[in-house]
């Protein structure tokens, strides 16, 4: 009886089935699991935080210290933008030296790249960049016919001058460097929509190195010292730079000095 017990006990092992756990990301179970999982959709809220800044193509015009701007930059992020500037500036003045009517003109029209950072992601940012900018000043006296002004010669700067044949003329030209840095700051306010209107301004400085001073004339031009009765030379480059700087000096005071040139801008653009 008892080998009849234990054969019935063999049996029931040898016939029990042993229960494997289930993986839970088997594919058995994981339809029922990602079933239950409630799916999100995305809103225009959520649509706005997944945007770092509209990128693109943004241009603006301004006015300012170097004139009329234009500016066509790209957007990378909204901490990150390139611009490519230009501007021009011309402003004529008139003068008199000695009776001797002067044209005076300052110029110039520049081309420049500028880096903008928005340190916070905002409308403030910080600029640096590099111009073409041939800043420069000229001035040129019509010595043509001198009976017209009451004498046969003109003193400027401690000297007489004279066109025997009637027809010269004497020029200057201060200029400063071509190729000028630019460090500056900044606003561009506007909305991060796509296309948008905005607001720009900028306060820097264009480092412009000391100027420089050339002259030139035209004509069989000739020169003695003023107060004397000693003979007409023939005029040469180096005595007019001393007659013009010696006329102009309240001018050449203050040009001698300046290394920087401000820039002030403020305009409207628009992102395409």
């Amino acid at each position: 009886m008892a080998a009849l017990l234990m054969a019935g006990v063999l049996s029931a092992e040898e016939g029990q089935v042993t229960a494997t756990p289930l993986d839970p990301l088997s594919p058995q179970v994981a339809p029922n699991l990602t079933s239950d999982v409630p799916v999100v959709e995305e809103t225009p809220a959520t649509k706005k935080d997944a945007i770092a800044w509209p990128r693109g193509v943004f241009a603006d015009v301004s006015v300012g210290t170097q004139g009329l701007g234009l500016d066509v930059g790209y957007s990378f992020t909204r901490y990150l933008k390139l611009r490519v500037r230009g501007t021009m500036l011309s402003y004529d003045h008139k003068d008199t030296w000695s009776d001797m009517d002067v044209k005076a003109k300052l110029k110039s029209s520049s081309c420049g790249l500028i880096l903008d950072v928005h340190p916070f992601g905002g409308s403030f940012r910080l600029s640096a960049g590099l111009n073409a900018a041939p800043l420069r000043v000229e001035a040129e006296g019509n010595m043509d016919d001198f009976s017209t002004l009451g004498g046969e010669y003109i003193d400027i700067g401690g000297y007489d001058f004279r066109v025997p044949d009637g027809v010269g003329s004497i020029r200057g030209r201060y200029k400063w460097d071509a190729v000028q840095p630019y460090f500056g700051f900044g606003w561009s306010c506007s909305s991060e929509s796509e296309h948008a209107w905005f607001f720009t301004a900028d306060i820097g400085v264009n480092i412009i190195g000391k100027g420089k001073l050339s002259v030139g004339y035209n004509g069989d031009v000739e020169y003695r010292e003023t107060g004397t009765s000693s003979a007409y030379k023939k005029l040469d480059n180096s005595t007019l730079e001393s007659a013009i700087r010696e006329e102009g000096k309240d001018f050449f005071d203050i040009a001698d000095k300046i290394v920087i040139y401000p820039v002030v801008h403020i305009g409207v653009g628009c992102r395409f």
